[in-house]
């Protein structure tokens, strides 16, 4: 029997199947802005995305979370005619939807607000580009809040804190860092090295910035000029450091003191995956699809996902995670989801799950344009996906076509390759 999702998924490409969709623009700027423009009919929302190629794994030794910092302070410092705010007024501006987020590789800075506020909503996103005012006083506020994040991120929260000490077991940050950044390095990065790394390379040269909601395609374009054409280019940023060399297999336990009393413990299994540039990753996504249309075997917590695969914020890992049951062991719990994955990819491999990933991704992945009724719906989802494919280099005409020449054989040696017990590594954190 078909899994809901993907007959949610088919439902909703039928439905919009004869919908229309409005023309995208895209230019880049003197200055090496890319920009990307997509009119959306039917809303009075704009979503506005700046994407920086520069995240986690740019991170200078010994100062993990610089980049995590940098993000914090993007949408909290002086620019322009707009003062230093908290983080809480910075969200009470936007209650249509934001996000300010740190990937290995890449920050994204977006905002989502009425279309008649996209002359000044640019106006502000440019001044940030261009002169974000940073003093200690706003990195004294912002430090701990950090700090705070990074303590929920890897021990107080179980749940997320499993899921991310597995992805460092599988794919460790360069030069001995970690995603998000480390509490005591964080405390030691001045105003100095933070202003410099800004001033260089959060710059047009390593930007895009994506449009997406109801404009017209040519008065946006002119006050993008308007804006951003004026800011110098900066310093193309260099070269992500190198990744470590993963765990090979592995249990590691780890007793936490949880935020709140009664939290259970969580137990994940993560694997390195390839990314969309990589000749394995049409095969992979069948086995990705696999594991997500199966998921419902592992739990039947309402709401509840165990299989995390983000396919675009997070592309290198894949997570399967679920609570410890009373009167489960952290042993018994590794060993179930160990069983679910042989389980699940053991099976032949048959060519309508081709059609099938292509339902389940193609939207974000460009497999599949967004018609203006879905894209409505989600202006955030359909900016980033722009965004993040054109970062990645991913062609979604050959990714389509890569994946309609699938064979076993290509599922077969992606399996083994990427899924063997050797290439997993399990974490359970534990309350105390």
């Amino acid at each position: 029997m078909k899994n809901n999702i993907l007959i949610i998924i088919a439902f909703l490409l039928a439905l919009f199947a004869n919908r229309g969709q409005s023309a995208e623009e895209r230019f880049t700027l003197k200055n090496g802005l890319k920009v990307v423009l997509r009119p959306v009919s039917g809303t009075d929302n704009v979503a506005a995305i700046v994407l920086y190629n520069i995240g986690c794994d740019h991170d200078p030794k010994g100062k993990s979370g610089l980049t995590h910092l940098i993000e914090h302070l993007y949408v909290t410092a002086a620019a322009g005619k707009t003062p230093a705010r908290d983080i809480q007024t910075f969200m009470s501006n936007y209650p249509a939807g934001w996000n300010a987020q740190t990937g290995s590789t890449y920050t994204v800075i977006a905002t989502v607000f009425p279309r008649g506020k996209i002359d000044q909503e640019l106006a502000d996103a440019a001044a940030r580009m261009e002169n974000l005012n940073v003093t200690q006083a706003d990195i004294d506020r912002e430090k701990p809040r950090l700090v705070d994040e990074l303590a929920n991120m890897f021990e107080r929260m179980p749940q997320p804190a499993a899921a991310n000490r597995a992805r460092e077991k599988v794919r460790p940050s360069p030069n001995g860092g970690r995603k998000g950044g480390i509490p005591e390095q964080v405390n030691f990065i001045t105003l100095k090295e933070l202003k410099g790394t800004l001033n260089r390379f959060y710059k047009p040269i390593n930007a895009i910035l994506i449009l997406a909601g109801g404009f017209k395609t040519p008065e946006a374009r002119r006050m993008v000029e308007k804006h951003f054409l004026k800011i110098p280019p900066g310093e193309k940023c260099p070269p992500a450091r190198p990744v470590q060399v993963g765990v090979k297999g592995g249990f590691e336990k780890i007793n936490v003191r949880p935020i709140q009393p009664g939290m259970p413990g969580f137990v994940a299994v993560s694997v390195k995956v390839p990314l969309p540039n990589d000749p394995d990753y049409p095969a992979f996504l069948v086995l990705a699809q696999r594991l997500l249309a199966s998921s419902s075997k592992l739990t039947t917590i309402q709401g509840f996902f165990p299989v995390n695969y983000a396919i675009l914020d997070d592309p290198e890992i894949l997570t399967l995670l679920l609570p410890l049951q009373a009167g489960e062991t952290p042993e018994k719990v590794v060993e179930r989801l160990n069983a679910f994955i042989d389980e699940t990819l053991g099976g032949p491999f048959q060519h309508v799950e081709t059609q099938t990933t292509k339902m389940m991704y193609g939207f974000f992945l460009g497999m599949i344009d967004w018609p203006d009724q879905a894209a409505l719906q989600n202006l955030y989802g359909l900016a980033f996906s722009i965004g993040r494919c054109l970062q990645l280099g991913l062609d979604s005409g050959q990714l389509s076509s890569a994946m309609d020449k699938i064979m076993a054989k290509d599922v077969e040696k992606v399996k083994n390759k990427y899924f063997g017990p050797n290439s997993r590594a399990a974490v359970a954190v534990l309350p105390k």
